[in-house]
């Protein structure tokens, strides 16, 4: 099936994208990948579905600010930016064939209901020979989707903040509603942005200051 994202243009093996996942894992941390997958958007679930891209076991990363989505897909890239391909075969031993259409642009995205996306041949990422030919059969797709407001980035925030003096302490935890929650913070639930404390679920929203006992962290 070919489908064209402004400036790309590819050719995608649906089946073949579908086998590779029921093998091959990227993912480093599951709980990410699932909140990620319910913040996308339909037509952001719809174009990884049509490329039988499974997202539950590609590569994310949390960055500032964002999430860092890459992913493989079985087929080939039959249009690309013209300066792209010039750069791949500057550096590497691939040759584009002639047959490949060629953008004259300077724009590297393509967007997807605010989530932006690119779309790169593998020999810039695997030192394999296999990939040293342009129809080498597999291409490497990147997305970038904001974690602003994300119960991911919510927890980060918090773990930047409190993680390194306070895990595995004594803490008071004082809420905006004025209670307070001493005991050992433990725990933490990155899914739904929030903490253990003294057998206690928190949510991170709730909580108006967290300090150790007798000492606080500001």
């Amino acid at each position: 099936m070919i489908y064209e994202f402004y400036p790309w243009k590819i050719n995608v093996n649906k089946e073949e994208t579908i086998k590779y996942y029921q093998t091959e894992d990227m993912s480093m941390a599951r709980e990410i990948n699932n909140i990620v997958n319910a913040k996308m958007t339909k037509g952001q679930k719809d174009f990884f579905e049509n490329l039988g891209v499974d997202t539950s076991k590609i590569l994310i990363i949390s960055k500032l600010g964002c999430f860092e989505l890459k992913f493989y897909v079985a087929g080939n890239v039959i249009g690309l930016p013209k300066s792209q391909k010039e750069a791949l075969e500057s550096v590497f031993p691939i040759i584009c064939p002639n047959d490949v259409k060629l953008y004259e642009t300077d724009n590297f995205l393509f967007d997807i209901d605010g989530m932006a996306l690119r779309f790169k041949h593998p020999c810039s990422y695997l030192l394999d020979e296999t990939y040293d030919k342009w129809n080498c059969g597999f291409f490497y797709g990147m997305a970038m989707i904001s974690n602003d407001g994300s119960s991911f980035a919510i927890s980060e925030e918090f773990h930047e903040k409190y993680y390194d003096d306070m895990y595995d302490k004594n803490v008071k935890v004082t809420l905006k509603n004025g209670r307070q929650i001493v005991g050992l913070y433990n725990d933490e639930f990155y899914e739904d942005a929030s903490i253990l404390v003294n057998y206690e679920v928190v949510k991170i929203e709730d909580i108006e200051k967290v300090e150790l006992i007798g000492e606080e962290i500001q």
